[in-house]
């Protein structure tokens, strides 16, 4: 996928880092709306684009980290809010209660489960000394694992958007 290419012995490669896919198209409404959501791919971008057409807020990191290069842009266009909006690597409800008490700790599948939640958190931490951030997180098992919240269709997508909860 982003694997480098190698013509005449120059070997050229894509920095994800250097990237926000999609701010192009949506640069000015971002702006204007000083709020962004990120998301992994460029599938989710091209979701929000079709669901709010002019109005998209959404660029994808393309993949699930942050640079120092796409926290300064984002920054640097006055964004006061972001929505984190990664793909559902886990079912929160197989390792959290309705009132948030963890369960199967000690297993395997839960330590991997808080390295997910640590992933978000740092992200989140790195944003956050310039806006408010939040995360869609699935309580109500409206997603499929590995799905993106934009997957789901835009019904789904606000009910998400409804239901953030804050990083910090």
């Amino acid at each position: 996928k982003y694997m480098p290419e190698t013509i005449q012995n120059t070997t050229y490669a894509h920095a994800l880092g250097l990237n926000l896919y999609g701010l192009h198209q949506n640069k000015e409404t971002i702006k204007k709306s000083k709020a962004a959501i990120l998301t992994e791919g460029e599938k989710s971008v091209l979701l929000s684009d079709t669901y709010f057409g002019e109005d998209s807020i959404t660029v994808a990191t393309c993949g699930f980290a942050i640079s120092n290069w796409q926290r300064d842009m984002l920054e640097s266009l006055g964004v006061k809010k972001i929505y984190l909006a990664y793909d559902k690597d886990f079912n929160p409800l197989d390792f959290e209660d309705e009132f948030g008490n963890y369960k199967q700790q000690g297993t395997e599948q839960f330590e991997e489960y808080q390295k997910y939640c640590n992933k978000i958190l740092k992200i989140g931490e790195k944003l956050s000394t310039f806006a408010k951030v939040e995360v869609l997180w699935d309580r109500q098992n409206l997603l499929n694992l590995k799905d993106s919240p934009f997957d789901q269709g835009k019904e789904v997508l606000y009910k998400l958007l409804k239901d953030t909860l804050p990083i910090i």
